[in-house]
C-alpha cells in the first residue's frame, strides 16, 4: 500500500468495527464504457463472497477518474486511480452482471493513516477468505500470449496443440524461446513485495495478461520443470521462494530476518512496506513478531525499531546485513536499510544450519570473532554491546557501544566489481596486491613446509617485520598490538576445505570458498589476462559458457564472492574483499562473537559502519583465540 497524490474526498463510509472492511462492486459495461462502481462495507467474520485483485499500482502521476457510489444515500463520488488500476477494472468488468472485488487502492482510504494500519492487520484474512485472487499482469506484449500458451501446455498437455516454437520430436518436448518467458517474468508484478502474500495466501488464483488467462498453479508448476530442464537460470522470487517452515527451537527474530533477506530485492513504493508486507505471511504460519504496523512513523524510525527488535536475539551479527550507504534521513549506519535492493549473498550471518538452503550463506561458515551462542525461541542472546539513545537536533538517534579489535587501516582499495558483473577487475586488483605486498614464492618447498607446521596465531616477528618494512608503516602502527603473523609473507595458512596451503590472492577473491584449487588458479589467471577490454570480455563470456560443470561451479563462486565488492589491502599487508563504499584509510575491525570482520570509517567522534568484509586468514577465529583484553578498543558505531 502506498499513499496516493491529492484526490477528491474519499467516497466510502467510515469503518467502525474491528473486522470491518470495504468491498467494491464493479458495475457491468462494455470495455470502453466509463468505469462505475459502488463501495460497501462487510465483516470478515461474515465470510462475504468476493474476489481479490493483485496488481501493481504503477506510476502515481498517471491517474484516471472513476465514478464511485458509497457515501450516505449512495451518493456518487469520484476516485482517482492509477492507469494500471483502471486497466484492471476494465479487464475484470463483466458485460451483464456485477462483480464484487477487494482492491486495496480503492477499498482502503489511503489518506487515513489509522485506517491503513488497521486494514493491514486484516489483509491475510482478506486474501485467505477470497473465493479467488485475480492477478492482473497488464496488457499483452513481448510475445506474452505465446509464453502463456506454452506454460499452459507444459502444465496440462493438449496433444492437438500446435506449438509455435521449436519442438524436439525425438523427446516429445516443447522447447520455449527463453526470451518470451524472461519477458513475462520480468513484468513488474513478479518483483513487488505485496504480491507475495496476495498470491501465496490465496485459496486459488488466476492470472490475466491481455486477453489470455492461466491458473497461478500452472505458473508455479513451471518451477519443477525448470529444475531439470534449466530453461531459465533465474526465476522470480515469488515462484522460486521456499515455503515458510517455522521451527520451534529457533527464535522468532531469526525467522523474521530470513524472510526480510529473501525478499530484499523486491520493489515497494513505500519503504515501510518492505517490513509490513511480510507480516501477514509470517502470521499465517504462526510466526507473530513483536512488530506493529504504524504508517505514522518514518521509514527510518520503522527500520530502527525493527533492527532493535531483531538484535534481542541476533545481536551484532545483524551488522552483516548492512548493504550500501542509506539515503534515508536520520538512519544510523548500523541499521539495515531494507529499501536498498540487492541479491548479493552475505558473507556473515551463518549462524544456524536451519538456513540450509544457503540463500545468503554461499561462502562457507565464518567465525572471525570466534564462537557465538544461538538462543532458542524465547531466549535472548548474550549481550556484548549497549544500545544508547541520544537526541540530536531534536531527532532521536541510537548508536552502538561495543569492544572490537583493530585489524588494520586500509592502505589500498581496488576498482569496484558491480553486483551483476560478468568479469571482476582482477587485473587492477592483482596490480594493487603486487604493489602493496611483498612478493612470495608460494610454491617453494620451504614455504610449503612452513605453512604446514605453523598456526596463523603463532608469533612470527620476522614475517611482521618484512611487511612493515616493505610498507613503511608508522612507529605507532607497529607498536600497537597486532596479530603476530602476516599472511602475506606466506601462502594461505590452510584451505578451509581440505587443509592444504594455497595462494593468498586466489583464495581471497573466492572468499576462501575453494572447491577445485587447480581450477581456481586457472580461472583467476584467465580473468587477470583478459580483464578490461570489451572484446576480451566477449571472449570470456563465451569461455565461461563452454566450461565443464566443475569449472562453472568454481567460477560461479568467484563471481559470488566479488560481486558488489572491492579488493582491499591493509597497512599490514592483509588482503580481503570490502563493500563498494570502502575508501583508503577506513579501518578493519573484528568484533568478538561476530562471524565476519567489518569496515568502519571514523566520523563525528565515533565510527560509521561501511559494511562486512572478508580478510584472508582471519575468518576462523584466529585473532580471538589469542586475544588479550588490552588489545580491544571501545568503539561507538553511529
Amino acid at each position: 500500500m502506498a499513499p496516493g497524490s491529492a484526490q477528491p474526498e474519499y467516497p466510502g463510509l467510515p469503518l467502525n468495527l474491528e473486522d470491518e472492511f470495504r468491498l467494491v462492486e464493479i458495475l457491468p459495461g462494455e470495455r470502453e464504457d466509463a468505469i462505475c462502481c459502488r463501495l460497501f462495507t462487510a465483516r470478515v467474520r461474515d465470510n462475504p463472497k468476493y474476489e481479490a485483485l493483485s496488481y501493481t499500482w504503477g506510476t502515481p502521476d498517471d491517474k484516471q477518474s472513476v465514478s464511485c457510489k458509497g457515501g450516505a444515500g449512495d451518493q456518487v463520488g469520484h476516485l482517482l486511480v492509477t492507469h494500471n488500476c483502471a486497466a484492471a477494472l476494465r479487464r475484470l468488468r463483466l458485460i451483464d452482471s456485477l462483480r464484487t472485488v477487494w482492491i486495496d487502492s480503492i477499498c482502503i482510504d489511503q489518506t487515513e493513516v489509522t485506517e491503513r494500519n488497521h486494514q493491514l492487520g486484516l489483509m491475510a484474512q482478506i486474501y485467505t477468505q477470497a473465493e479467488r485472487v485475480v492477478i492482473h499482469l497488464g496488457e499483452s506484449g513481448d510475445d506474452s500470449d505465446s509464453a502463456i500458451d506454452w506454460l499452459r501446455q507444459i502444465d496440462d498437455p493438449d496433444f492437438n496443440y500446435e506449438p509455435p516454437r521449436t519442438y524436439r520430436h525425438e523427446e516429445r518436448i516443447i522447447r520455449p524461446e527463453t526470451e518470451m518467458l524472461e519477458a513475462l517474468f520480468s513484468r513488474p508484478w513478479f518483483n513487488r513485495i505485496w504480491v507475495l502474500q496476495e498470491a501465496i495466501l490465496s485459496k486459488t488464483a488466476v492470472v490475466y495478461c491481455g486477453e489470455k488467462t492461466i491458473s497461478w498453479d500452472a505458473i508455479k508448476h513451471f518451477k519443477q520443470f525448470n529444475v531439470s530442464a534449466r530453461w531459465l537460470d533465474n526465476l522470480p522470487h515469488i515462484i522460486a521462494r521456499p515455503p515458510i517452515t517455522p521451527k520451534d527451537n529457533i527464535a522468532v527474530e531469526y525467522e523474521v530476518l530470513k524472510e526480510l533477506l529473501q525478499a530484499r530485492h523486491c520493489e515497494a513504493t513505500d519503504p515501510r512496506d518492505k517490513i509490513y508486507a511480510l507480516l501477514p505471511l509470517l502470521s499465517h504460519v504462526g510466526i507473530n513478531p513483536d512488530i506493529i504496523p504504524n504508517y505514522s512513523h518514518s521509514p527510518s524510525q520503522v527500520y530502527t525499531d525493527v533492527a532493535m527488535y531483531l538484535m534481542k536475539s541476533i545481536g551484532l551479527e545483524l551488522l552483516c546485513v548492512v548493504n550500501g550507504r542509506s539515503q534515508l534521513p536520520g538512519l544510523a549506519s548500523w541499521v539495515p536499510d531494507w529499501s536498498i535492493k540487492t541479491k548479493r549473498p552475505l558473507l556473515g550471518l551463518h549462524i544456524h544450519s536451519f538456513w540450509s538452503n544457503h540463500f545468503w550463506s554461499k561462502h562457507g561458515f565464518f567465525k572471525a570473532g570466534g564462537e557465538f551462542d544461538i538462543p532458542e525461541r524465547g531466549g535472548k542472546r548474550k549481550s556484548t554491546f549497549i544500545l544508547e539513545r541520544t537526541e540530536e537536533s531534536g531527532a532521536l538517534s541510537v548508536h552502538i557501544k561495543t569492544k572490537a579489535f583493530r585489524l588494520g587501516n586500509i592502505a589500498g582499495i581496488g576498482d569496484p566489481c558491480a553486483d551483476d558483473a560478468d568479469i571482476p577487475p582482477f587485473r587492477n586488483w592483482k596490480a594493487l596486491a603486487s604493489a602493496l605486498t611483498p612478493a612470495v614464492d608460494t610454491s617453494s618447498e620451504q614455504v610449503q613446509e612452513q605453512v604446514a607446521d605453523t598456526n596463523i596465531l603463532e608469533t612470527a616477528p620476522k614475517a611482521l617485520d618484512q611487511v612493515t618494512s616493505h610498507l613503511g608503516s608508522s612507529t605507532e602502527s607497529v607498536a600497537r598490538p597486532m596479530p603476530p603473523t602476516s599472511p602475506v609473507t606466506e601462502p594461505c595458512s590452510r584451505d578451509r576445505a581440505d587443509g592444504k596451503p594455497g595462494d593468498v590472492f586466489e583464495y581471497t577473491v573466492v572468499a576462501g570458498n575453494v572447491v577445485y584449487p587447480s581450477i581456481l588458479k586457472r580461472a583467476v589467471e584467465r580473468l587477470i589476462t583478459d580483464d578490461g577490454e570489451a572484446e576480451t570480455q566477449v571472449r570470456i563470456r563465451a569461455w565461461l559458457k563452454a566450461l565443464p560443470p566443475s569449472y562453472k561451479v568454481q567460477v560461479k563462486k568467484i563471481l559470488e564472492a566479488c560481486g558488489g565488492r572491492r579488493f582491499l589491502v591493509t597497512e599490514n599487508g592483509y588482503m580481503g574483499l570490502a563493500p563498494l563504499d570502502t575508501k583508503s584509510g577506513d579501518v578493519v575491525f573484528i568484533i568478538p562473537g561476530v562471524s565476519v570482520p567489518f569496515v568502519l570509517r571514523e566520523e563525528d567522534g565515533g565510527f560509521r559502519l561501511v559494511g562486512e568484509c572478508y580478510v584472508q586468514n582471519f575468518m576462523d577465529g584466529e585473532v580471538v583465540a589469542g586475544l588479550k583484553e588490552p588489545w580491544l578498543e571501545d568503539i561507538v558505531i553511529r
